[in-house]
């Protein structure tokens, strides 16, 4: 199994402070993802992650929050992995990276600094 490392910085300055932060996290070309995080409220996260809610901007901003997400690559023609995070409209750059092997497996932690 392969590692990536990574930060993820988070622009929030648009975004009025009482607004809830939503986070998604979707792997690409059909990979298989499982992701666990501890929220800010100290609840662990696992599974798929689709519009959770974070918390108010106000109290999101300045903190940093570490992902792990585990990708498996499934298709055939390629070994690369695929991550992206969005956070509310927001879609940054995916982390992109090559399984070791086919149907190899990537294991991405990612601190999103907001």
């Amino acid at each position: 199994m392969k590692d990536f490392d990574a930060e993820l910085p988070v622009d929030l300055s648009a975004l009025q402070d009482d607004a809830i932060v939503f986070l998604s996290i979707r792997a690409g070309d059909g990979d298989v993802h499982h992701t666990v995080f501890k929220d800010f409220t100290g609840k662990f996260v696992t599974g798929n992650v689709q519009n959770y809610p974070l918390g108010r901007v106000r109290d999101v901003r300045g903190k940093e929050l570490l992902t792990v997400t585990l990708v498996t690559d499934t298709n055939p023609i390629t070994n690369r992995t695929r991550l992206r995070f969005i956070v509310n409209d927001q879609r940054p750059d995916a982390f992109i990276t090559d399984a070791d092997e086919d149907n190899g497996s990537v294991s991405y932690t990612i601190v999103i600094k907001f």
